[in-house]
């Protein structure tokens, strides 16, 4: 019974609760290895376009700003590229803007 409890508390933080955490990606994480229950991914659709941008290869120079409300997926489209910007030595900058 524990799993299946389990696992409708980390449903219930991919939906609009009153609580800070809820849908951050760094939240959903901590809590998939806190449970052991994987994290729901997919493909955003613009990510080819984001990897494009980041290509070292290009000839000119580009800064990627990716904005969005709480939860539209900003952090974890951005950390799904983690590896590919590492292996290029690209820089990434993170702050908030007022």
């Amino acid at each position: 019974m524990k799993r299946a409890e389990d696992w409708i508390r980390f449903l219930r933080k991919y939906g609009p609760i009153a609580r800070n955490g809820n849908m951050f990606d760094e939240d959903i994480m901590r809590t998939s290895i806190r449970t052991g229950i994987a994290p729901i991914t997919f493909e955003h659709p613009l990510t080819d376009r984001l990897i494009s941008c980041l290509d070292p290869s290009s000839d000119s120079l580009k800064s990627v700003i990716l904005t969005g409300a709480a939860g539209d997926g900003e952090t974890s489209v951005i950390t799904a590229q983690v590896p590919m910007i590492k292996a290029e030595e690209l820089e990434i900058i993170v702050g908030l803007l007022k």
